[in-house]
């Protein structure tokens, strides 16, 4: 791989001198890339708000991450030094736990003194609240504490010790601490309010316990295959016996009232004798899994109701063909045949779930739905909600008692919603663009937020149950809610009917932040922290307090470094008048009275204006970056483009074609003897595609693409999805909305491969050979075909890369890169000396692959 400049913008100090220069490195393996440029991203606040961990990332990795505190406030900052503990070490009133190794502190972050030590600390847990902060410790030598810790530590509390003490556990809304003594056969519970302590009859173990929904009641599945039920308010054990032969795909729910849903499988001892050295797929099987070759026998299907209040297990009808699942409606659950209407020709099939009513059998509703999570049972049991379409826009909300049933209508596109209030009196749901709340009993709904675009909602303070059981919104407080669209984010208050605006990211970009949200605000609501960021304006870490708004963290990097990024988006039609996009990133240093090389890079109809503070660096999973192709001077084109009815890749070739042309007109620094395009995945296919119907590019790369449509995607399994790929063809990405039996006119038209011939522009191809999403055969095809017409082509095959390069792969994504960078410096600035490619291209001589095994 070719070597050459690196100019490495560092900030350094040089020798006595006083002032801090920029100055140019060398290193061996060069583009030019700046190595300061670093990302923000907070992601837990404390329970006051007073601080809020963040760290910063630097894009180069040339320089170590770090992780801090810093005060909202004051904006006074501290590294963090325990990492392992973080999710837990945030308490009221400035106070930070931190443990290294068995020594574990309690530091006061303002003063930066420690008010609490202890060594030998083998199991720690703290409980944040009403300004309270209580430290629970078990020692090495078996001693368990709860200390109420004061801000000074001065007036540090012991309010509970016990000795002897093996472990303990603290349920998740930390109201009962349970115990165990050594060579005790009982537990102890501890209330975490009251500090009342009282022994339960169960000396098992205290590992991965199933909760119901209060938090007071668990089930540890434990030997024999019984399920231990404890009670940690009225300190009974109830057992439940279950079969005694192994189980498989074991899964246990609670109902709201405390029964328990019960299901899994066991072995007979039937076994199935070719199931080491055969698998059979049937031409009418309406499920296909390969299989792993072990040893397999027929299986049985269990599923169960455990009745609370008698004391009663009821088994339950379960086939394979007739299966079972949970919902939170006690005495129901959902009934279905997942083959019924299986035809392959989706990712995720309909299937028709019955609410069963468990005590008489009897079906309460039929759903047709893609998916059971799409079935929302109210906290209380009592009602549920579900959509009538196939696209959400209609649902419908059923009132078990009475059996009566509400129509409402309910925008498709948005994220969160339906979602029920933790009272079950309300539903919150999004009409026509307005957030509406519905009320269940009088069925008024009221308009509380309204919005344009399309949008996607983010409840930040919902309250989340257990697994099964859907997060609610607790109408007891505000509401914060996040209304993201591409132009702009707003983050709400709403408290009854009384709507605030919070934040408003006037254009900017608020996503790094907005991902943690949820952590990110203080329990009083008053204190929220966010990032800010444009692509022209690096990070900042922001604080909403008391409603203003201040920046605990300005970005440090030299605005030399970006303040002339430019870009410009444009419009333009398609055939059929479908408006499209695209925007075009300057290089650095723009000068208009130069030619500048254009990339163009494409992938389907996702957004181009890029408002992120991109940066420069090595780690990029398809080896495509804005800002390192920007700083190496090349104009980027980021475009949309589109599925025409004639195909996917004719029609990228008009988006394309149609783009490039508009842009070179509005923009004539452009070089349009110099263009160069890439894509990744459905990119990669339509940058493939372009290569053999233009020769309008000079270079082109295409990464992880299904060249072959027809025997390399229509016609094969995915073990990536574990599903017949012709979904994808059809109805999926590629867009056909046929068969090849209907139109194979349209496949042989759109398929990269079978005009490989055509190809004329030196294109790379990479791939990962542990890619089953787009198969890496797809690559190995392409290659041999542009090889059999001689066309200047190279191939990389990454051993151990799936569909993109991961961020830990840093070995892969730096070669990558810079093989990406070498072949546009090849092709489109005319630099003749990098020889890997040199070697690789030249019909007229031959080379042979060191890398070979011969």
């Amino acid at each position: 791989m070719r070597t050459y400049l690196i100019y490495k913008l560092i900030l350094i100090f040089v020798g006595l001198l006083s002032s801090n220069s920029l100055v140019a490195s060398s290193y061996s393996e060069g583009i030019v890339i700046d190595s300061l440029g670093y990302t923000i991203r907070p992601f837990l606040i404390s329970p006051d708000g007073n601080w809020v961990i963040a760290s910063k990332t630097y894009g180069y990795n040339n320089r170590a991450d770090t992780i801090f505190y810093i005060n909202t406030k004051t904006k006074q900052k501290r590294i963090v030094n325990d990492l392992s503990t973080l999710q837990a070490n945030l308490l009221y009133n400035d106070l930070i736990l931190e443990k290294k190794n068995q020594y574990l502190s309690v530091i006061n972050l303002e003063t930066n003194q420690s008010v609490f030590k202890a060594d030998g600390i083998k199991q720690f847990a703290s409980k944040a609240f009403d300004n309270k902060n209580l430290l629970i410790t078990l020692s090495s030598n078996a001693v368990l504490n709860l200390v109420q810790l004061d801000k000074d530590g001065e007036k540090n509390k012991i309010i509970f010790n016990d000795n002897q003490v093996v472990e303990f556990l603290v349920n998740e809304n930390k109201t009962k601490l349970i115990y165990q003594k050594k060579d005790c056969n009982t537990s102890y519970v501890l209330d975490l309010e009251s500090f009342k302590v009282a022994e339960i009859d169960y000396s098992g173990d205290l590992l991965s316990p199933y909760w119901n929904v209060t938090q007071d009641k668990m089930a540890i599945l434990e030997k024999e295959n019984i399920i231990y039920l404890l009670d940690l308010e009225k300190k009974q054990v109830d057992t439940i016996q279950l079969s005694k032969k192994p189980l498989e795909r074991f899964e246990l729910s609670f109902y709201s009232n405390d029964d328990l849903f019960i299901k899994y499988n066991i072995k007979t001892d039937e076994k199935l004798e070719e199931s080491e050295y055969l698998d059979i797929w049937n031409g009418n099987t309406r499920f296909l899994h390969p299989s792993s070759f072990k040893e397999k026998f027929v299986l049985q299907y269990k599923a169960f109701i455990y009745q609370s209040k008698t004391k009663t297990l009821k088994e339950l009808e379960r086939k394979r063909e007739s299966d079972s699942d949970f919902i939170n409606l006690p005495n129901h659950m959902l009934s279905y045949n997942p083959f019924t209407y299986q035809d392959f020709s989706a990712s995720y099939t309909q299937i028709q779930f019955d609410v069963l009513n468990t005590s008489n059998s009897h079906i309460v509703q039929s759903i047709k739905t893609n998916n059971s999570k799409n079935i929302i049972a109210s906290l209380c049991g009592k009602y549920m909600i579900y959509p009538i379409d196939k696209d959400k826009s209609k649902w419908e909300i059923l009132e078990l008692v009475t059996n009566k049933t509400t129509m409402i209508n309910c925008d498709a596109s948005t994220v969160d919603v339906p979602i029920w209030s933790t009272n079950s009196e309300y539903v919150f749901l999004v009409v026509n663009n307005t957030l509406t709340r519905l009320n269940l009993s009088t069925k008024k709904q009221v308009s509380l937020l309204s919005f344009t675009g399309k949008t996607s909602l983010i409840f930040a303070n919902k309250t989340k149950h257990n697994n099964d059981i859907n997060a609610t919104i607790n109408t007891e407080f505000p509401i914060i809610v996040a209304v993201k669209n591409s132009s702009n984010t707003l983050i709400y208050s709403i408290d009854n009917t009384r709507t605030k605006l919070l934040i408003d990211a006037k254009e900017n970009d608020l996503s790094r932040g907005l991902t943690y949200l949820p952590n990110l605000i203080s329990k009083d609501l008053k204190t929220i922290v966010f990032t800010q960021e444009n692509y022209n304006v690096p990070v900042s870490l922001k604080v909403l307090n008391n409603g203003k708004i201040t920046t605990l963290l300005e970005s440090d990097i030299p605005q030399e470094l970006y303040s002339n990024r430019k870009k410009q988006t444009i419009s333009f039609k398609t055939k059929t008048g479908r408006e499209l996009k695209g925007t075009l990133y300057y290089p650095k240093n723009f000068n208009k009275e130069l030619k500048y090389p254009m990339i163009v890079y494409t992938y389907a109809e996702d957004d181009t204006d890029s408002k992120q503070f991109l940066l420069s660096s090595m780690i990029n999973s398809t080896g495509f970056n804005i800002p390192l192709l920007n700083d190496n001077g090349y104009f980027v084109f980021y475009v949309q483009s589109y599925v025409s009815q004639q195909g996917p890749g004719i029609g990228a070739l008009e988006s394309i074609k149609n783009s490039v042309k508009i842009i070179s007109e509005k923009e004539s620094a452009i070089d349009t003897l110099k263009l160069g395009l890439i894509g990744h995945s459905f990119g990669g296919y339509k940058a493939s595609f372009i290569a053999t119907q233009t020769n309008m590019f000079s270079a082109i790369i295409s990464g992880g693409a299904p060249h072959d449509v027809i025997g390399g995607t229509m016609y094969r399994y995915n073990t990536y999805r574990n599903k017949l790929d012709w979904f994808m063809v059809e109805s999926g990405q590629l867009g056909f909305k046929q068969s090849y039996a209907e139109n194979p006119e349209k496949y042989l038209a759109n398929s990269p491969l079978l005009y490989a011939h055509k190809v004329k522009t030196p294109i790379l191809l990479w791939t990962g050979l542990k890619d089953e999403n787009a198969h890496w055969e797809n690559t190995r095809k392409m290659y041999v075909a542009l090889k059999r017409y001689k066309v200047p082509t190279i191939a990389l095959f990454y051993k151990n890369v799936e569909h993109d390069v991961m961020p830990n792969q840093k070995v892969e994504n730096k070669d990558l890169t810079l093989r990406v960078m070498d072949w546009f410096e090849y092709f489109l600035k005319d630099n003749k000396s990098i020889q890997w490619i040199n070697k690789g291209i030249d019909y007229d001589n031959y080379s042979w692959n060191q890398l070979d095994t011969f």
